[in-house]
């Protein structure tokens, strides 16, 4: 697995917009036709696999020390979710600026593999946002994890 940063706008969509993706994606009540953006504060990473394209990473700035982290992975190729994610880590390290010295991502509590996958890539547990995100008409709470630059083993 390689990655590559896309500004396609409609390679992103494509993805994104697949059932098994935009059902993991989005919460009750998102845009059925949502709109992706690549900007400055934003990064689209592609996950290419034998030419095709097996996940994607959104990261985008929260502010001038911190960016979010959002990725996404075929079914098919779960298996390779945790590769993913430390080849993201290995890509922020060499391709975002020093200054952005952080990783954070919400996981909800029901997924329980995705939140496996962080700690085992080398995110820590900083909190819970009690009932913070609504999916399948139920309110779940969310783990807020993160990682600093310099905990990374890249």
């Amino acid at each position: 697995m390689i990655l590559k940063r896309t500004v396609d706008l409609l390679e992103i969509k494509r993805f994104m917009m697949l059932p098994e993706i935009y059902s993991l994606a989005s919460e009750d009540g998102a845009s059925l036709n949502p709109d992706f953006t690549e900007s400055g504060r934003e990064v689209w990473v592609l996950a290419i696999e034998d030419d095709s394209v097996v996940g994607i990473v959104h990261c985008h700035l929260e502010n001038g020390a911190a960016a979010w982290f959002h990725p996404y992975i075929l079914r098919s190729h779960k298996k390779e979710y945790l590769s993913l994610g430390k080849l993201f880590l290995q890509w922020f390290d060499k391709y975002f600026p020093v200054e952005i010295q952080k990783l954070n991502a919400y996981i909800p509590t029901y997924a329980k593999k995705a939140y496996q996958v962080a700690m085992s890539a080398g995110f820590k547990d900083e909190g819970l946002n009690r009932m913070s995100y609504k999916k399948n008409g139920k309110l779940w709470d969310r783990h807020l994890v993160g990682v600093i630059r310099g905990e990374l083993n890249v």
